[in-house]
């Protein structure tokens, strides 16, 4: 008897009608009268066989065939990513071509790194890569004999070297940057542990290290001597400011900071200042009468499955797939409101058709409200007031925005709050006289001299929203930093005087068109080098406005730190978040210079924590 080919050993048999036929053990394909030549280049070609079974299948079909040649099999080097083998024949046999992948020619630790390096990125759990289909369905096909690194390798050494790595490059950026700004921020961690992160902007915000207070009180001594450890541990004199909440001990903080550095300047989130704006404005009993109103619809939307159902079908017949999902208001963030008025008013059809459908009945309260005409007219009229407040603070919290930007945001609310006051019916004159008391007041807690000193050294706005007084601080704080810095003060305010009337070295026009397109510490970098004045406008224009990238640093920790991965170690945590978030600014470095419109800033991102926060 002839004895049995090895290729039948991928292949299951069968006799069916006394003809023997042939299954593939990986694929399934069945052959009837199989030949062993045929089975060889099935193997060869099959999608789901192992990559070892088909050099094996390729090494036995190299001997001469009485019937047809055998297949040409050239299997690339170790430095070719990609190779594709044809198979000539002598007779009416097509060809046959597929594809061998092969990893490039890097040495198992390299592959090692880079595996680890995506697994960090992403924010994936460490034990992903130990099953068997990334282990046998993937990596067996694309470098056959490769093992994957495992938990234990991606969680010791290989993330101890990537974070290393990470380390040494963001230190690099951290002591090439021109004037820094230091961005600090508490959250508690899924075990309900106190956290404490700093974040160095670049302008890119780096994180640099986090911190448990454990049992220790949060005083303002306290905080402050942490905030002064991170900054002498960099070095002072890199630092501008350092930007934080707006929480009594903090604000008390800042105090014993300024007092130790006098060219250092503390300033409150802004982004949590116009959230508080809109709080004090939906204070207002019309407001929160609209407010509780409107949350009643939604939640009976939402939470009562037939009125959920309804809803759901008119909104796919009026909207389609472009239907807005009702968002319930936040009890902090206050800001949400302008996106519950907002859903409602997008859903309008669809609600009011539902409401009066004749199969479900609905509380009768809540059916009036919502034909009556006055409700949605109240809506719209909110939304309009309100939804510049939530923009704004969309703008603020963005990578590219700068101190220089608040001023004129407030400035562009008060108008634009006047203009809706205006001739609305909705407000009376002590709610309108409320509102504007109420701007006033967050203005003069969040814009200090630092910031109107941005605001006048910004070749885009030079001043334009100062108020006389702002100007003359402006003009005190450039004053102080010369003395404290050693800085000529006459020449300095002399090149400011050349600045503001555009003359000088000011005075040509390409200069101002330039300032349209770039970012404002760049237009003094890179146009204005040799002028007095940028040695302090491009430090002042670099700082940002509001501790948002503390509060996406929390989620990416959320995303690192869940419930299913709660015993990861405070320390593997904080290496894993350093990887993560720093590295997506060294590969994808955010658009410093581009438009306010940031990708990654979500309307899901506003900040802020009412918890610690007073007037």
């Amino acid at each position: 008897m002839r004895p049995r080919a090895e290729v039948w050993e991928h292949f299951d048999s069968r006799q069916v009608q006394g003809k023997r036929e042939a299954i593939c053990k990986y694929c399934g394909t069945v052959y009837k009268n199989a030949l062993a030549t045929r089975l060889r280049e099935h193997i060869n070609r099959c999608k789901c066989c192992p990559q070892s079974v088909k050099r094996m299948a390729s090494e036995a079909s190299q001997g001469p065939s009485k019937k047809r040649s055998t297949a040409s099999m050239t299997f690339p080097s170790s430095s070719t990513s990609v190779s594709t083998v044809a198979s000539t024949s002598t007779d009416d046999t097509p060809n046959i071509n597929f594809t061998v992948d092969l990893a490039p020619a890097l040495t198992d630790s390299e592959v090692d790194e880079a595996i680890a390096r995506a697994v960090y990125s992403s924010a994936v759990p460490l034990s992903m890569l130990e099953s068997q289909f990334w282990k046998k369905k993937t990596f067996e096909l694309i470098r056959p004999g490769y093992d994957p690194p495992n938990r234990h390798s991606l969680g010791g050494n290989l993330l101890t070297a990537e974070y290393q790595r990470v380390k040494m490059a963001t230190m690099k950026k951290i002591q090439n940057a021109n004037g820094l700004g230091l961005i600090s921020d508490g959250w508690g961690d899924i075990s309900g542990r106190k956290v404490v992160n700093f974040i160095v902007s670049t302008p890119e915000p780096i994180f640099y290290k986090s911190l448990r207070p454990g049992v220790q009180r949060e005083t303002a001594a306290f905080v402050a001597s942490n905030i002064i450890g991170v900054i002498d541990e960099i070095g002072n004199d890199k630092f501008v400011s350092v930007i934080t909440d707006n929480a009594p001990n903090m604000r008390a903080a800042w105090k014993i900071i300024e007092d130790k550095y006098k060219h250092i300047r503390c300033v409150g989130c802004a982004a949590h200042g116009i959230n508080l704006l809109i709080k004090d404005i939906m204070a207002l009993n019309v407001l929160d009468e609209l407010l509780q109103q409107s949350k009643k619809l939604i939640k009976l939307f939402k939470y009562s499955h037939v009125p959920h159902a309804l809803l759901e079908a008119k909104q796919k017949e009026k909207y389609g797939s472009s239907a807005c999902t009702l968002k319930l208001p936040s009890p902090t963030r206050w800001a949400y409101a302008v996106l519950c008025f907002d859903s409602l008013l997008k859903n309008k059809e669809a609600i009011l058709e539902a409401i009066v459908c004749p199969t479900v009945q609905f509380d009768r309260n809540i059916k009036t409200a919502v034909l009556a005409d006055d409700t949605w007219e109240k809506l719209e009229e909110a939304r309009r007031l309100l939804r510049p407040l939530f923009d704004a603070i969309n703008r603020i919290e963005t990578d590219n925005a700068v101190l220089s930007d608040i001023h004129s945001h407030f400035s562009s609310i008060s108008r634009h709050v006047d203009s809706v006051l205006q001739d609305s019916a909705m407000f009376s004159m002590s709610d309108v006289l409320a509102i504007r008391d109420s701007i006033k007041k967050r203005q003069e807690l969040i814009c200090k001299p630092i910031h109107a000193a941005a605001h006048l050294l910004d070749p885009r706005y030079r001043g334009v929203a100062l108020s006389g007084d702002d100007e003359n601080q402006a003009l005190n704080y450039i004053t102080e930093m010369c003395n404290v810095s050693g800085y000529d003060r006459g020449i300095m305010l002399a090149n400011l005087a050349e600045f503001k009337a555009h003359r000088g070295f000011f005075s040509r026009d390409s200069l101002w068109e330039a300032a349209q397109h770039v970012s404002p510490s760049t237009w003094w970098q890179g146009l204005c080098e040799k002028q007095p004045l940028n040695v302090l406008a491009s430090k002042l224009l670099n700082i940002p406005p509001s501790s948002a990238a503390s509060e996406r640093n929390w989620s990416a920790h959320g995303r690192i730190h869940t419930k299913v991965r709660n015993r990861l170690s405070p320390s593997t945590t904080e290496k894993l978040i350093a990887v993560q978030w720093n590295l997506q600014y060294r590969d994808n470095p955010v658009n410093i210079h581009g438009s306010a419109a940031d990708a990654t800033q979500k309307e899901s991102s506003l900040v802020c924590d009412e918890s610690t926060d007073t007037e």
